[in-house]
């Protein structure tokens, strides 16, 4: 049976609220690191209803250290001429941008915690909300891609390309997995603000927040489920 397909960079940083709605929409889905593995072999797409890319510490580029970075990114290019849903988060919004030949601005700004994203289209939805920033590299929008989501220190928030949605923050989060994130040591690029002080800004927002999310993975899992019958 097809799956959806989820590449993990790091432990810690989990699908959260997209796993979330792949299982509501009852659409199976398989984690995989390929940084972990020796010799990692992708699957062929036709044994996949969806690929989805999650965050990680390490520059989207970096293929000398990473070299699962790039079969990563020719992934994605297949899937997205084929059609298939693509989801990226942070480090894989920014893979997306690259295997669409789009630039990387690498420490051009520093975004973390919590703020908000001038958002339109499809990601309207999240306009007047605080989504989690955790980045410093800016991915430029791919040419023929939609904006659809901004901030002052990042242009490019995110983006859709045919099949595809790049988003540079993290809806994902829910907050077991964000405490996960702080314990793992995360918690030293807060600077002044406390660990205490955004989990609790965290919670104040969880409710729309969460709406929202459930909204925007929705979309992607019921495309999803559309191509688990392709």
């Amino acid at each position: 049976m097809k799956y959806v397909l989820i590449l993990q960079h790091v432990a810690v940083e989990g699908p959260g609220l997209i796993a979330s709605a792949l299982d509501a929409k009852s659409v199976p889905w398989r984690l995989r690191n390929l940084l972990t593995e020796a010799q990692p072999e992708l699957p062929p797409l036709s044994e996949l209803a969806g690929v989805v890319l999650m965050g990680g510490p390490m520059d989207a580029g970096d293929t000398q250290n990473y070299p699962a970075l790039g079969q990563e990114r020719a992934l994605v290019r297949s899937a997205i001429q084929m059609g298939l849903p693509v989801l990226g988060v942070c480090l894989g919004h920014q893979i997306i941008a690259l295997a669409l030949d789009a630039g990387i601005d690498y420490a051009a700004s520093r975004e973390i915690g919590l703020g908000p994203v001038q958002a339109t289209g499809e990601l309207a939805i999240l306009a007047g909300l605080d989504v989690v920033h955790w980045h410093t590299d800016n991915a430029r929008l791919p040419e023929g891609a939609e904006l659809l989501a901004s901030t002052e220190g990042c242009a490019n928030q995110a983006f859709r390309f045919g099949s595809a949605l790049g988003l540079q923050f993290h809806l994902e989060l829910d907050e077991p997995l964000l405490k996960a994130w702080l314990d793992s040591g995360m918690d030293q690029d807060l600077g002044a603000e406390s660990t205490e002080d955004l989990l609790a800004e965290f919670a104040r927002g969880a409710v729309p927040r969460e709406r929202a999310a459930a909204r925007i993975f929705g979309d992607f899992a019921a495309c999803s489920r559309v191509a688990l019958g392709n």
